[in-house]
């Protein structure tokens, strides 16, 4: 796997990302891509295959089958990633993320060794918010676990 692919590379670094107001936002997307970048480095270290699971927000019927069609065909045909058998989805982006109960089964799901990350299509599927995002972020990495996303949408959606 080329990790040097477009999907992979973010902003800024998130070790080297100024501390100047209005930059969290950025250093946050540094932060998740570092992360990932990682974690996909420490997979392909050790031979072990990268399993993601897939989480949907918003997208209702044949729309959330679609989206979710999209996720797992970029993990297996152009990432090389294993595909969890179940996959997450809620109803209403606008909830907090914190009280989303798919988004948080999905942490837990991937947080108990079941998948390597979540697989979404951008942030604008996980918050808006920094400090949540902030919280999401550090939940997922204390378990090793990282956040991807598809690559026309991911780091560009919401930022």
């Amino acid at each position: 796997m080329d990790l040097a692919s477009p999907f992979l590379c973010g902003m800024y670094p998130y070790e080297e990302a100024p501390r100047i107001p209005g930059n969290r936002t950025a250093r946050l997307a540094g932060r998740r891509t570092d992360f990932l970048k990682q974690m996909l480095q420490e997979h392909a270290d050790t031979d072990r295959r990268v399993t993601v699971v897939p989480y949907v927000a918003g997208a209702h019927g044949g729309e959330r089958h679609d989206v979710l069609a999209r996720l797992r065909h970029f993990a297996a045909h152009e990432a090389g990633w294993d595909v969890a058998r179940t996959s997450f989805s809620d109803s209403d982006p606008a909830m907090p993320v914190e009280r989303r109960k798919a988004f948080a089964a999905a942490c837990r799901y991937a947080g108990a060794g079941h998948a390597s990350g979540l697989l979404t299509v951008g942030r604008t599927a996980v918050t808006a918010d920094d400090a949540a995002y902030e919280r999401v972020l550090t939940f997922l990495h204390e378990r090793r676990v990282f956040l991807a996303y598809l690559p026309l949408l991911g780091e560009g959606a919401v930022q």
